[in-house]
């Protein structure tokens, strides 16, 4: 009888390619080493302050410039599409 080796998923890969980049460092985890803290790096950190603070600058204006309204609809859109992506998702990785 063989046993079943399990594949990394493309979540996997994806975060080993940004680890590989250097923008984060994979800890393992000294009581469970099949669990990995994530750390940004110094160079995840020059990211995080110079792209990413930026944005989250950027968002915060455009909402308060949005009436209360619109954030009302933004936000429930926003639900409405990451739920439906969910289901998707779910559906697609049942199908494996």
């Amino acid at each position: 009888m063989q046993k079943a080796v399990s594949q990394p998923s493309d979540d996997q890969f994806h975060i080993q390619a940004v680890a590989e980049e250097a923008e984060v460092e994979l800890i393992p985890d000294p009581h469970n080493q099949r669990i990995k803290h994530t750390v940004l790096t110094e160079r995840g950190h020059q990211l995080y302050d110079t792209h990413i603070m930026k944005m989250r600058h950027w968002e915060e204006h455009a909402w308060k410039s949005m009436d209360e309204q619109e954030r009302i609809m933004l936000s429930e859109l926003t639900w409405k599409l990451y739920h439906l992506i969910e289901e998707l998702y779910l559906h697609e990785e049942n199908e494996k």
